[in-house]
């Protein structure tokens, strides 16, 4: 996936009484944040994306959510079902957790990955015995 800057008109809820408003979001992947402005070219929020869950509505075919790793959720609204795709897509590539994986097995028992707030850690450690297994294939 092609991780792009993007930016572009979203509804966000703000509340009941306010309901649907129109915001700029402003999506940098180099940083891995998301931001949205008020109308007057004010600042009004930012959240970084690592380990944040898009999803989208079954309601109808232009809502979705954003679930931020802090526990702050964004409900957002595009204006048709194909633009809705490209944000959703775009934000989860954003969310997901990069990682380098270790030149070597021994490195592995080195640093092992020990955080177990981490729900990717497990993932983690699947996806390095898996290399070391294509490792060891390899040779062969």
């Amino acid at each position: 996936m092609n991780r792009r800057r993007m930016e572009g008109h979203l509804s966000k809820f703000t509340n009941v009484v306010k309901g649907w408003q129109y915001r700029w979001f402003v999506l940098d992947p180099s940083s891995r944040v998301l931001k949205y402005y008020l109308p007057e070219d004010k600042c009004r929020g930012m959240e970084e994306m690592e380990g944040a869950l898009v999803i989208p509505s079954e309601e109808d075919s232009q809502t979705f959510s954003i679930q931020f790793s802090t526990g702050e959720v964004y409900r957002l609204r595009a204006t048709e079902a194909k633009e809705r795709q490209v944000w959703v897509d775009q934000l989860r590539a954003s969310s997901i957790r990069s990682f380098r994986l270790p030149s070597s097995r021994s490195e592995q028992f080195i640093n092992p990955s020990t955080d177990t707030s981490d729900p990717f850690a497990s993932v983690e450690d699947i996806l390095l015995d898996m290399d070391f297994k294509h490792q060891e294939v390899v040779k062969v």
